[in-house]
């Protein structure tokens, strides 16, 4: 039995897609990948005990184009006649997910789901306030330059 569970969904739409590279670097830790097929449900059952989960992994197609002055890449996961979805990002944030699914119906989600502007601070530490005994690589005496 593997020591951790990491589940993602099946059917990425690239042809051979197996894990192996993942699996190069995770098969030192003992994990395994659970592929699940199914909907939202079948993976948010699947994904109750998992160590981790594994969104949607490396997009098989990348385009890269400008805007004015802004430079954006689209991700492309599926192809026809599966659904295909759609992720902009701009540096490293992503911009919105358009989903084209089968029947023709287009989903558009623009709105910020996780937002990761502020770090959370322990109970009673001000922002800014740094421990008094920081692990350092410096010899006692030694400066800062």
């Amino acid at each position: 039995m593997a020591k951790f569970k990491i589940v993602t969904t099946a059917g990425t739409g690239v042809p051979g897609a197996d894990h192996s590279l993942e699996m190069e670097a995770l098969a030192a830790i003992g994990a395994e990948i659970v592929e699940v097929k199914g909907g939202e449900d079948e993976m948010a059952a699947a994904a109750v005990d998992a160590d981790a989960i594994y969104g949607k992994g490396r997009p098989p197609k990348k385009v890269r184009e400008r805007d004015g002055e802004t430079e954006y890449e689209d991700w492309i996961y599926g192809e026809p006649p599966q659904d295909v979805d759609f992720v902009r990002l701009v540096g490293d944030e992503v911009l919105r997910v358009e989903t084209i699914r089968v029947n023709g119906e287009k989903v558009l989600r623009t709105e910020k789901e996780v937002s990761l502007e502020q770090p959370t601070l322990a109970n009673g530490q001000e922002p800014g306030a740094h421990p008094v005994n920081l692990p350092t690589l410096r010899r006692p005496g030694e400066e800062r330059f």
